[in-house]
């Protein structure tokens, strides 16, 4: 095989690769997504829940005739429920912020090396089909 054809097939090889890289990317970046999307709708159900417990927590509380404190008490500690939840929400999106950044940073690095890959391999095509003209 000369050396055209292996400079070819060279580029062929890595022009799959780079897009292999890029559809790997896509999907990483997808599924990177999709968590962001449960923890939304695991924060939005927790809320959910609360706000049931608390409904539920001062109906009780009426039908009782509760003093005022149970009220004070109930509204403190659903406050801390809900800060904790926020805060467990805004804790999980920062990590999914450096996972999405770490991936980024992977791709880029791979994806450069590739395009210099990909270049390299052109260069040593030009020159031995310029090599093969001079021949001629």
């Amino acid at each position: 095989m000369d050396k055209f054809e292996l400079a070819q097939r060279e580029i062929e090889k890595k022009s799959r690769e780079l897009d292999d890289l890029e559809d790997y990317h896509q999907a990483k970046l997808k599924e990177l997504d999709a968590k962001s999307d449960y923890f939304q709708t695991a924060w939005q159900s927790i809320q959910g829940l609360l706000d049931e417990k608390y409904e539920e927590t001062l109906y009780y509380l009426r039908a009782t005739d509760a003093d005022q404190s149970f009220y004070e008490v109930l509204n403190r500690e659903m406050g801390a429920y809900q800060m904790m939840s926020e805060e467990a929400l805004v804790q999980a999106r920062r990590d999914l912020e450096i996972e999405v950044s770490e991936e980024e940073k992977v791709f880029r690095k791979k994806r450069k090396q590739l395009d210099q890959d990909l270049d390299e391999a052109f260069r040593r095509r030009r020159l031995a089909a310029d090599q093969e003209n001079q021949e001629r």
